[in-house]
This record gives structure tokens, C-alpha cells and sequence, in this order.
């Protein structure tokens, strides 16, 4: 681990390259390498620039023998704010997945984790402990390019928007349930929803107005984060759809105990419209994208990772948040804080009543926990949370904050 000041431009370059672990209970223990580099600057927030690189690895046992990887996640990241007089953030982002574990589930909020975890070979006699394995997972493979422009309208307000091209390759696993539900042509709803499966590139944007006025971009002690936007896809160069979408988050922010408290709480809304990939069905739009908004680290802790497949997503989490120590590691000013959260879930395949899969009554999704920040310099900040929740319990550890 090395970091170091040294004089660059209008300041000094802070900068970090790491070698880096990770767990997620879904996914495995995480492998990898991160650099960041931000030019700080007085006269420009956060920093002059920052660049940010990763490459990440996770690692598991492979139902076929031996050790598989379940997912791997490599980007480049250039991130420049206070352009045009402090009016302008540009940021653009390479960025590849492989998901060989993604999940599903079937459609809705009713929707069953079976975990069959043999099923019974009546011709060979004997479990298939492979396709046991595989039931709720499907594998897909995404390269992505994005460039996101932020324009300030005033003292907090902004408008932004992001245009992105991404290719789409999956591979359905023989006996799987999203197989089966393939094969199932009985129910309308599920086959108009299992799109986006075949090759394809989705070019997609996103449009919305931006409210900031949090005292800290990476630790935020007061004031909120606040967004709606409105964005769409279609699908080209193989496989075609269309779909539109309409995101709302706030986020907000309050110090308590003489500043030794955080209360932070965030509530989305995700609307989806039209003929969205299965991928889609589990994403949140947004200011700050969510790939995985339906179960796992960043949404509903405790849930598995792409539990729920659904056209309308409303969610909610509220942490508490105690700062701990304050301490100089590497040279570099360190705070450990300590916090405990709820997150809530309720989602909706359609936009018509469908009881058969999403239930009756108010089916929350609940999932509980707590766990630790440790922020390191200016610009980065570890995560690692423990959860509970009828559908399980996760394990996270990773950086930046959830929101």
C-alpha cells in the first residue's frame, strides 16, 4: 500500500493503489487491485479530478468442481467537476461485468426461492446436484461505455444527464428456472418480461434535475441528495425492444449528539414502462444507477442479490450513523464510524393488478443490520455490513457509501 503528496498543477495529488478484498455473501470472497488519484484544489470541490480504477474478481465454488468466478467487475473512471466556472462536472466511465450467478427468481413480489438444492434424476437415478446449483441463476456478460454531464442551475440545483452503450450476451442454464419459464408460454405477463436475453447492444439515457446540498460528498453530515429523471433504451444490433423510465430518489441527511450522530435516510421510486430486458427489471435509474436494486448490498441488505424481477420498485433505508475515532493512518487523516440500519421493499411486476405474483396485503421486505465506515483521506470510504432478512442474511464489504 503506498500513498503520497506531491505538488501537481494548482495542488497537491492525493493518491492510493491497493491491493483490494471484498465479500458478499452471494458472491463470494473478492480478489483484486484499486487506484485512485484526485488532484485536490482549494479553489475547486471536491477536488480537481480524481481517477479511479478497478480490478475485481470473486471467488466460489463452482457447482461443476473446483473454483469458479461468480463475477467480476473492471472499470475506468475520470471524474472532473468545476468546469466552466464551477458550473460543469463531466464524467466518463469504461466499465466490464460478468455475472455467471445473476439471479432469478420468476416475476414479482411473490415470487419463491425454491433452493433445490438436488433434484432427482428419474432416468439416471441419482441427484443432479449441477442443475440443483444453477436454478435461480442465469449467466450474462455486459461491457459498457458511459458519459454523464452535470450542469448547475444555482446554488444547488442542477440538471444532469447520461448517455450509455452497453452489450448484452447471456447464456440460459439447462433446467434452470428462468429456463422454464422460457419454455412456459401459458402466462402473457412473464412472456412479454423475459426480453433481452438474446445478443444485443442497449443504447440507453437518462434526463433529470439534481438538488445537492449535503456539507460532504463522501461523508455527509446535513443537508440532502435529492433527484428525478426520466430515461429509455432500445435494444440494437440483435435482439429489438424499448422501454421508458421514470426515477425519483431523496436522500437526506441530519446531525445529531453534538455532531456525533448521523441520521441518514433515503426513499426511491423506480417506474418502468413499455418492453424493458429482464436486466432492467432489477435496475434503478437514477443520479446513481443501481444494477441491483431488488436484493444485495446497495438496496435490500440481507436479500439475495436480483431477488425480485418488477416494473414498479419502491424502496427505503434509514441508518444511524455514530462517529467512533479519528486517526491519522499513512500519513493520511482516517475516521471510523459505526452504524446500524433498516431497509424496506415493496415491488410490482405490472402495472395491472397481477395477485398471482406479487400477493395481496402490504408484503414488505425487510432486512436488518450493522456495520462499519472507515474513510480514508478525501475521496474514499470502506464499507462492511452484516444483514438479516426472511429471504436470508448478507455479508458486505466494499467502498463508497450506500447513498
Amino acid at each position: 500500500m503506498d500513498a503520497s503528496d506531491v505538488s501537481f498543477g494548482r495542488g497537491p495529488v492525493e493518491w492510493l493503489v491497493v491491493p483490494t478484498f471484498g465479500y458478499e455473501s452471494d458472491l463470494g470472497l473478492g480478489l483484486g487491485g484499486f487506484a485512485n488519484v484526485a488532484r485536490l484544489d482549494p479553489t475547486r470541490r471536491p477536488y480537481g479530478f480524481r481517477v479511479s480504477a478497478q480490478v475485481f474478481f470473486h471467488l466460489m465454488p463452482d457447482p461443476e468442481g473446483g473454483l469458479g468466478i461468480p463475477f467480476q467487475n473492471h472499470y475506468v473512471l475520470l471524474d472532473v467537476p468545476d468546469l466552466a466556472g464551477g458550473r460543469l462536472r463531466l464524467s466518463a466511465e469504461l466499465r466490464f461485468r460478468r455475472e455467471a450467478i445473476a439471479g432469478y427468481y420468476g416475476l414479482g413480489n411473490a415470487s419463491v426461492d425454491e433452493r433445490p438444492w438436488a433434484r432427482f434424476d428419474e432416468d439416471t437415478q441419482r441427484p443432479q446436484w449441477i442443475a440443483a446449483r444453477r436454478y435461480h441463476q442465469y449467466d450474462r456478460t455486459y461491457p459498457a461505455g458511459r458519459l454523464t454531464a452535470r450542469i448547475g442551475l444555482g446554488r444547488s440545483l442542477e440538471t444532469f444527464s447520461t448517455l450509455g452503450v452497453t452489450g448484452s450476451w447471456t447464456r440460459v442454464y439447462e433446467g434452470s428456472r428462468l429456463a422454464l419459464d422460457l419454455s412456459d408460454r401459458s402466462s402473457p405477463v412473464i412472456r412479454r418480461s423475459l426480453r433481452g436475453l438474446e445478443p444485443h447492444a442497449l443504447i440507453d439515457g437518462t434526463l433529470g434535475l439534481l438538488w445537492d446540498s449535503r456539507d460532504d460528498e463522501f461523508e455527509p453530515t446535513r443537508g440532502g441528495l435529492h433527484d428525478i429523471s426520466l430515461r429509455g433504451g432500445v435494444g440494437v444490433g440483435g435482439e429489438r425492444f424499448g422501454y421508458g423510465g421514470l426515477s425519483a430518489v431523496a436522500r437526506g441527511f441530519v446531525s445529531t449528539w453534538k455532531g456525533g450522530l448521523t441520521l441518514a435516510a433515503r426513499a426511491r421510486v423506480d417506474l418502468l414502462v413499455g418492453e424493458p430486458p429482464l436486466y432492467e427489471l432489477t435496475a434503478a435509474g437514477g443520479f446513481q444507477t443501481d444494477r441491483w436494486s431488488t436484493g444485495g448490498g446497495t438496496s435490500l441488505r440481507g436479500v439475495p442479490l436480483q431477488r425480485y424481477h418488477a416494473k414498479i420498485k419502491l424502496l427505503a433505508n434509514v441508518e444511524a450513523r455514530v462517529g467512533l475515532a479519528r486517526f491519522r493512518f499513512l500519513a493520511r487523516p482516517t475516521r471510523l464510524s459505526l452504524l446500524g440500519f433498516v431497509d424496506l421493499g415493496r415491488f410490482f411486476a405490472d402495472w395491472r393488478p397481477r395477485p398471482e405474483l406479487d400477493g395481496s396485503g402490504l408484503g414488505l421486505k425487510v432486512g436488518l443490520g450493522g456495520g462499519l465506515r472507515i474513510r480514508f483521506g478525501s475521496s474514499l470510504v470502506v464499507r462492511a455490513d452484516v444483514a438479516i432478512s426472511p429471504d436470508g442474511w448478507g455479508g458486505y464489504l466494499d467502498v463508497d457509501q450506500v447513498f
